[in-house]
């Protein structure tokens, strides 16, 4: 059985404005992307990036990991 097509999750809302998760998706993306970099340049170790993770995650505005590869 093919599978079906996908839907993108839509980026306006009914009042024009980017919706949430796409303004949620496109930072998280943001944050991964700057912290890979600041990691490639040893500005940030990963015991740091450990510590981050956690207060954000006790803060309740986390919602998901850092995964980070530098390769």
């Amino acid at each position: 059985m093919p599978s079906s097509p996908t839907t993108a999750p839509p980026v306006h809302n009914s009042d024009g404005r980017l919706t949430e998760d796409y303004v949620q998706n496109a930072f998280h993306g943001y944050l991964k992307s700057s912290l890979a970099q600041a990691k490639a340049e040893r500005l940030v170790d990963v015991d740091m990036l450990s510590s981050a993770e956690g207060d954000l995650m006790i803060t309740g505005s986390w919602h998901g990991s850092i995964e980070l590869s530098t390769s």
